[in-house]
C-alpha cells in the first residue's frame, strides 16, 4: 500500500518571499534603516511560530501559509512602527570634514586606520594644511593631531558594537576622501579594512610607509622621490596593484597573503624588493633593459618564473632556489634587486 504524501508547510517559502519584500520596502524607503539587533527583539515570536508550524502546518499547507503571512505582517508593522515604539533605527550616514593647519610643522607622521568604506588617498592641492579628509559613514570618527614641529595625525573609525549588523542596501555613498600634505617629509602608517583602497602618493615626499591590508582590494601609486624611502606592506585576502615610478630609490618589503599581487616597475629605477609570498599569485613586471638580480632563498610549493635569457649564476638545477643576474648588474648605476625570502603555494612570476 502506498503511503500518502505528507503536505509540505509553506512557512519557509513565505519567509523567503518576505525577506525580498523587506528589501523592496527598504529600497522604496517605506521602512527605516534597521539593524539585526532590532529584529532580535522578536526572538520569542520566532519560537512561537516555529512551534505552531511544527504542530499544525504539516497537516495542511494552508496553515503554514497563514502562519508565514501573519509573521511577515508582524515584522513589517514592527519595523514601520519602531520609531513610535521608542526603538531607535540605525543612524543614516553622516559627512564630516577634518583638517589641520600646517603652521610651523617640519615633518608629519600619519596614522590612519580604515574600515569597510572605500578610501581614496592622495596629495593636497594646496600647501597650508596638514590633512584634509572628508568622511561619509555611519561610524564615530576619531581625529587628533599631536606634537609641535614634528606632528602626528591620527584618523580612525570607532564603530559601535552593532554597526556591522546594519542592513541597508541604499548606503552606496559611504567613502573616505583623504588628502595629505606634499610640503613636508611624510611617514605613513596605514591599516586597511575590508573597503577598497586607492592610494595615489604621487607628489608626496614619502620617507617611510608601513601598511597592513585586509580583505579590500588596493591600488597604490608610489611617489617618484630622489631621496631613498622604505615601504613595508603586508596584504591579506584582497588583491593589490602597485605602480613603482622610475628615477626613485625604493626599499620595498612585501608579505603577501591569499590575494593576488601585481607590481609594475614603470621605468628604470633603483629598487630592492624583499618578498615573502603566501597562497596568492605575485607578478612583478620590470622594464626592458633593467639591470636585474633575483635571489631565491626558499623553494616553496608554488611555481617560479624568471625572465627568459637572464643568466643563472648560482643555485640548484631544479629552479626552486638560486640566483639570476643580468650581465651588466655589477657596473650599472640603476639596479633592481629582488629577494624572495620565503615562498608559499602561490605562483611567482617576474618578467
Amino acid at each position: 500500500m502506498d503511503n500518502p504524501r505528507r503536505p509540505h508547510s509553506l512557512f519557509w517559502p513565505i519567509m523567503l518571499v518576505g525577506a525580498g519584500i523587506l528589501l523592496l520596502l527598504r529600497n522604496l524607503e517605506l521602512i527605516p534603516v534597521f539593524n539585526l539587533t532590532m529584529l532580535l527583539r522578536l526572538w520569542p515570536l520566532l519560537l512561537v511560530v516555529l512551534g505552531v508550524d511544527l504542530i499544525f502546518a504539516r497537516r495542511s499547507p494552508w496553515v503554514g501559509t497563514v502562519i508565514g503571512l501573519v509573521t511577515l505582517a508582524i515584522v513589517v508593522v514592527f519595523l514601520v512602527a519602531s520609531p513610535q515604539l521608542g526603538i531607535p533605527s540605525a543612524e543614516a550616514p553622516q559627512t564630516v570634514v577634518f583638517s589641520s593647519p600646517l603652521k610651523d610643522t617640519t615633518s608629519v607622521n600619519y596614522k590612519i586606520s580604515t574600515a569597510a568604506d572605500p578610501v581614496t588617498l592622495n596629495a593636497l592641492a594646496g600647501s597650508d594644511e596638514l590633512i584634509h579628509a572628508t568622511i561619509t559613514n555611519r561610524g564615530t570618527m576619531k581625529f587628533d593631531v599631536t606634537g609641535e614641529a614634528e606632528k602626528t595625525v591620527f584618523l580612525n573609525e570607532e564603530s559601535s558594537a552593532d554597526a556591522g549588523l546594519v542592513w541597508d542596501l541604499l548606503e552606496n555613498n559611504q567613502k573616505w576622501d583623504i588628502s595629505l600634505s606634499k610640503a613636508l617629509p611624510v611617514n605613513l602608517d596605514l591599516e586597511g579594512g575590508s573597503g577598497s583602497l586607492n592610494l595615489n602618493l604621487d607628489g608626496i615626499d614619502l620617507r617611510s610607509m608601513r601598511a597592513s591590508f585586509g580583505s579590500g582590494s588596493s591600488r597604490i601609486s608610489l611617489p617618484q622621490n630622489a631621496t631613498p624611502y622604505d615601504v613595508t606592506i603586508a596584504t591579506g585576502s584582497g588583491s593589490m596593484n602597485m605602480d613603482v615610478p622610475g628615477s626613485s630609490n625604493l626599499n620595498l618589503t612585501l608579505t603577501s597573503g591569499s590575494g593576488s599581487i601585481n607590481i609594475d616597475v614603470l621605468d628604470l629605477t633603483t629598487l630592492t624588493l624583499t618578498l615573502s609570498s603566501g597562497s596568492g599569485s605575485v607578478h612583478v613586471n620590470v622594464p626592458d633593459g633593467a639591470a636585474l638580480r633575483i635571489e631565491v632563498m626558499d623553494s616553496g610549493s608554488g611555481s617560479l618564473s624568471v625572465p627568459g635569457g637572464l643568466p643563472r649564476i648560482g643555485g640548484n638545477s631544479d629552479d626552486h632556489t638560486g640566483t639570476w643576474q643580468s650581465a651588466d648588474y655589477d657596473t650599472a648605476m640603476v639596479k633592481i634587486l629582488i629577494k624572495i625570502a620565503s615562498r608559499g603555494s602561490g605562483s611567482i612570476s617576474i618578467n
